[in-house]
């Protein structure tokens, strides 16, 4: 059943002589006031003939637009058409889909042509989950784009007011989502390309349908309309001649709290410049907008402006643009959802590290709006799409490069000989032209993008692009150089394709930094934005002076506080802190003060010397063991839900904290190494991609034919090979670290000797390459287009690698088949939380640690991580319940959540260090020195036996040689025992 919002939804509608769907700003604007005007802008857009080319059920072949309702729909489960009260007010009715549901609409149109296409919706879905629609025409996709086409939330802050830290600070309020309507055009989803996606529909009757592919929510009508130009500011101008200007009229809109937005993570900044306003001189007040949190295009900003009176308004914007030196940002302004006139779009504003302000004007001077009188939304739109051309450019130039790398790769193999002379002209003859024309396009379109510019050709993306150029050049002026020259090709720091990636992240950047927005009438004068030199000074003298005080808390100290300690950014620290004291201390009544922990040796020592936390978060997982080992870590599992909590954790995670079946820690994020590969390159070589190492093996030749290799962890240890990168193989291969218990290793059993041999064969026998310092650059240039790798790759590849997007995904790590089952084991364990044992309030910290390691809490925080910094700010908790609500492409998180299936990490023991140094040492007397395998590990074995028994007797384990006390290693089935409940604990 659908719960009643009580959105009260009231739209207006801008004539500008022909009828024009714009769906720029991606939602439906409020009414303008009037009692008449209050009804759904979705019903009134279009003129009066509507009703006749409804029973035509066509749209003129001179224009217009054609709307079908819900009713009209063809839908495949018969869904019932919402009357307006169970459809949030939408007049037309609606329908409610989730997902996998699909309708169908018919439209009859006069002549074959290109069409636009908007719909309305109202999304039901909470948090970040995206909500996407594939759309066919006449059974075909109409474009890429149609197969997953997103539709954006709007949002807004849940309170009117931004709440205070315990010392007075401003903090960000949390963000909701809005219970609006929306009408979306279907265009680039990024609003890189200025023009919206045409449909081609036939001459008579089309089918468009819809299908849901994630998310749920309610679906209004569709319009299909024949594209229609906007009108210049002349022509607006002329169309409102009779309109009055309006006087004396100033409504100041403070910026940094807009009535709604498209994407959270358009977030205020605080300011301590005295022309801000508001300003606090002992407070962070959150007093300014965006900055490179609004500069991604699209990202947009909307302000409900109420006008007394009908007339024509200036808009002015007080802003500053210091975060992209010697470039202009672009914005584009829509009142009511409409793009008023042409000069609206694509909005220079110039590059200033002050604040100025900027009256929106042309060459006559400044724009006049119209408005009436009521209530108008403006929306405010970071706009890259003046760079559409060039980015697409640039696209195509790294798709030529990458080509062009990948057949001289695959000409001369891994011969990498500097005294060797190719004649590489002779296989590609056109290879000098081809440089020397991507060369000419870079260079044509180079000058364009200066005038774009204002003729400033500093910018830190044309500098870019450049250098593309003068290294094209330079290759095509020696081309049978280049086979020793590639890394200057694709690659290597400096090379083209990097360079022309940096220009494409340069023009994508749009970043604002806005204070305040203006709505006057034409010549007002707009606030000061420059404080006085006796102001400075004033100022200045009381920011010096209250340096002295410490921060006054705004809390009392009553009850019990638990002091925590942090390792993790003070952004996550704050973060937490705001939580606990929104959601954990009213429920509990226990306060929490939170401090960062620069240096997690600090923890030792804190121990040591009786000043110890409460709890310790965001930790390596061996420091629970060092400590619990030495009497200072609280043993978990003596409280009697333990099984119960640790229930959502892969049990491999939890094996480094266990001793003696004592647990002195929980995780809290989790690593994942998975199989990362370029698809593009494997399929341009006709390379499958490998499920196991017999897989690898066998596509080992051919990689090697062109130059390339696989990568393995192991190569990318310069020094000692840790576990992580070695165990694997003998666990894959049915193999253990340990025997029976610590006091031996079974690292020569006949199973880890088989995980060993394939280790070592990999690179003596099949060439992967020993040394890898950095896997993300062989990966992104080409050179190893397939490895094993964890999160930090692929939050590089994410952030870091555009040029790269859509060539590359990830799938389960390579394993090895026994009895039927590929065994996929891979270490996992990032960071935990512990209790120390020398707290007094044992029990408030434990039911502090079990709210924050919740599914609930958990997604909570991934959520407000993302929407607070950016979606890269990823969260890879180790909750597995939680991170499979988490906002991940929902490919690649089904990948992780089945590796995490085969997470198994090494228990500790005080000899472990020696197994994991001299399983290293195995894999160079094997690979560097040719010993025999058994010979290296029978050596092994010896060292680890002596030092087990000197480790075990300083422990007191053993005396004088023998057992006196024992010393057993979890498994994962004694942790699986512990969540079923019959440990008996």
């Amino acid at each position: 059943m659908l719960r009643r919002r009580g959105a009260k939804i009231t739209f207006s509608l801008i004539l500008i002589g022909i009828i024009m769907i714009s769906g720029i700003s991606g939602f439906i604007s409020r009414g303008n006031g009037d009692a008449d005007s209050n009804s759904n802008m979705v019903n009134n857009r279009n003129s009066a003939s509507l009703d006749q080319r409804e029973k035509e059920g066509m749209i003129p072949a001179d224009g217009g637009s054609f709307r079908i309702a819900p009713s009209r729909f063809i839908a495949d489960s018969n869904l019932p058409i919402l009357a307006r009260e169970a459809a949030y007010g939408y007049d037309d009715g609606a329908i409610h889909l989730k997902k996998g549901d699909s309708f169908a609409a018919e439209i009859e149109v006069p002549k074959e042509g290109e069409y636009t296409l908007s719909f309305d919706y109202f999304i039901l879905a909470e948090g970040l989950q995206s909500t996407e629609y594939s759309i066919q025409v006449n059974g075909k996709s109409p474009a890429l784009e149609a197969n997953r086409f997103v539709l954006p939330p709007l949002w807004k802050s849940n309170t009117d007011t931004f709440p205070k830290d315990r010392y007075g600070n401003e903090v960000m309020p949390t963000q909701v989502r809005a219970d609006e309507w929306q009408t979306i055009e279907f265009a680039d989803p990024n609003r890189m390309n200025p023009e919206p996606i045409k449909i081609k529909l036939n001459k008579g009757k089309n089918i468009i349908k819809f299908t849901l592919m994630n998310g749920e929510l309610l679906n209004g009508s569709i319009t299909v309309a024949a594209p229609a130009a906007l009108p210049s500011y002349a022509q607006y101008a002329a169309q409102h001649i009779d309109k009055t200007e309006a006087k004396s009229a100033m409504i100041v809109k403070e910026a940094e709290k807009p009535d709604f937005k498209n994407d959270t993570t358009i977030n205020p900044l605080p300011s301590r410049n005295l022309g801000v306003s508001p300003y606090a001189t002992n407070l962070l007040l959150l007093n300014t907008l965006g900055g490179k949190t609004w500069d991604i295009s699209g990202q947009t900003v909307y302000y409900d402006i109420h006008v007394e009176q009908d007339g024509l308004y200036q808009i002015g914007v007080k802003y500053k643009q210091e975060d992209k030196p010697n470039s202009r940002v672009f914005r584009t302004f829509t009142i009511n959802g409409h793009i008023p006139f042409e000069e609206a779009k694509h909005y220079p504003f110039e590059y200033s590290t002050s604040w100025n302000t900027e009256v929106l004007q042309g060459a006559e001077g400044p724009y006049l709006f119209y408005l009436s009188k009521g209530t108008h939304r403006i929306g405010i739109m970071a706009d890259a799409s003046p760079y559409y051309d060039v980015m697409q450019l640039l696209q195509q130039s790294i798709k030529q490069t990458n080509d062009l790398t990948l057949e001289i790769r695959k000409l001369v193999g891994n011969d990498v000989d500097q005294n060797r002379e190719w004649e590489i002209t002779e296989h590609f003859p056109t290879i000098q032209g081809d440089l020397i024309d991507i060369a000419k396009a870079l260079s044509q379109e180079y000058e364009k993008v200066v005038m774009l510019n204002g003729g400033v050709d500093s910018s830190k993306g044309l500098t870019a692009m450049k250098m593309a150029v003068g290294s094209l050049e330079k290759l095509a002026a020696e081309p049978n150089q280049i086979p020793r020259k590639l890394n200057e090709l694709n690659g290597g720091a400096g090379s083209v394709t990097q360079n022309l990636s940096n220009a494409i992240t340069d023009f994508e950047m749009q970043p604002l930094t806005v204070d305040q927005l203006y709505i006057s009438n034409k010549g007002a004068s707009y606030p000061e934005h420059k404080a006085s030199w006796i102001n400075s000074v004033y100022e200045g003298t009381k920011q010096f002076f209250h340096t002295f005080r410490s921060p006054k808390r705004q809390d009392n100290d009553d009850g019990i506080t638990l002091n925590v300690w942090m390792n993790r950014p003070r952004n996550y620290m704050e973060l937490l802190q705001r939580m606990v004291d929104e959601q954990f201390t009213p429920k509990t009544g226990i306060k929490v003060n939170f401090s960062t922990l620069p240096n997690e040796q600090r923890l030792t020592l804190a121990a040591s010397s009786g000043i110890a936390p409460d709890l310790a978060l965001g930790i390596s997982n061996n420091i629970p063991f060092d400590l619990g080992f030495r009497g200072a870590a609280l043993d978990l599992k003596q409280f009697g839900d333990f099984g119960q909590v640790i229930e959502p954790f892969s049990p491999g995670a939890l094996l480094p904290l266990i001793v003696n079946d004592e647990v002195y820690g929980v995780p809290e994020t989790q690593d994942f190494y998975v199989l990362f590969y370029r698809k593009d390159i494997l399929d341009s070589l006709n390379i499958p991609v490998p499920d196991t190492w017999d897989d690898v093996i066998e596509i080992m030749p051919e990689l090697q034919r062109y130059g390339m290799n696989f990568y393995s962890p192991i190569a990318g240890a310069t020094g000692m090979k840790p576990f992580m990168a070695t165990a694997p193989f003998i666990y894959q291969a049915g193999g253990d670290i340990f025997g029976k218990d610590a006091f031996e290793t079974g690292i020569d059993s006949k199973e880890s000797l088989k995980g060993i041999e394939l280790m070592t064969n990999l690179f003596k026998l099949y060439g992967l390459q020993m040394q890898v310092p950095v896997f993300y650059e062989h990966f992104r240039s080409g050179k190893m287009p397939l490895g094993v790798s964890n999160f930090a790759t692929y939050i590089q590849m994410q952030v870091a690698a555009p040029e790269l997007k859509g060539s590359w995904k990830i799938a389960p790590a390579p394993g090895i088949t026994r009895n039927g089952v590929t065994e996929r084991w891979e270490p996992g364990s990032a960071q935990v939380s512990m209790i120390f044992k020398s707290t007094k309030h044992p029990d408030e910290a434990w039911q502090f640690l079990k709210w924050w390691i919740s599914t609930e809490t958990q997604v909570h925080f991934a959520n407000q991580l993302q929407t607070l910094y950016g979606k890269e700010y990823l969260w890879n908790t180790a909750n597995n319940e939680a991170f499979s609500q988490l906002y991940w492409p929902e490919e690649d998180k089904q990948v992780v959540l089945e590796q995490w299936k085969w997470l198994k990490e090494v228990p500790k023991s005080p000899s472990a260090y020696l197994i994991e140094r001299e399983l290293s040492n195995i894999w160079t007397k094997v690979v560097f020195d040719g010993e025999n395998i058994r010979s290296a590990v029978e050596d092994a074995v010896n060292e680890i036996d002596k030092e087990t028994a000197r480790k075990m007797e300083e422990f007191g384990y053993m005396k004088q040689g023998k057992v006196v006390a024992p010393y057993r290693i979890a498994t994962i089935e004694d942790v699986e025992s512990w969540v079923r409940g019959r440990d008996g604990n």
